[in-house]
């Protein structure tokens, strides 16, 4: 199912999309969900999703849409790879099972480079087991599917944060 093209397969980011969009009416309904939305509303930063599923990655264009994040999209390890060599993301949002290996290959690729990118995992599995294996093994977070987009926005939103702290530590810490 690989027929579209590579322009269409990008995330959307224009302006007038994002304008159409809107932001998300969950964000409304606590105060902590207002300041969720007002952080990654003026937030930048790249993400790369590794999906194989259509279905996943429509609910990602959804969600990741309304946001200022750069998005790019690869549905294999391979093809992942090449994208970050070309131009390393801040964050990989990696399914746990891809057609040419799983989010392990993945992690071990970038865990050798200069710009390691936090890799967050995608999984229909929500077991204390899961989450303990991705933790362990060096990943920053584990994200259940099907995507909610608050929960989406937090975790992408704090590995985000976090990695722009690696890059730049506070003075005299």
């Amino acid at each position: 199912m690989k027929s579209e093209s590579a322009a269409a397969r990008r995330l959307p980011q224009t302006a007038q999309h994002k304008a159409a969009m809107g932001k998300p009416s969950c964000s409304t309904t606590s105060k902590a969900g207002a300041d969720l939305w007002r952080l990654i509303r003026n937030d930048s930063g790249s993400v790369l999703a590794v999906c194989p599923l259509a279905e996943d990655l429509a609910a990602l264009r959804r969600i990741l849409g309304r946001t200022r994040w750069n998005t790019r999209e690869a549905d294999s390890c391979r093809e992942a790879c090449t994208k970050i060599v070309e131009d390393p993301p801040d964050v990989i949002l990696c399914d746990d099972h891809l057609p040419d290996g799983d989010w392990t290959k993945l992690l071990a690729e970038v865990s050798d480079s200069a710009n390691h990118p936090s890799l967050i995992v995608a999984s229909r599995l929500a077991e204390d087991g899961m989450w303990a294996e991705v933790l362990n093994l060096g990943a920053y977070d584990l994200l259940v599917k099907p995507f909610e987009a608050m929960e989406v926005y937090r975790v992408l939103g704090t590995a985000l944060q976090r990695r722009r702290q690696r890059r730049c530590p506070a003075v005299g810490a």
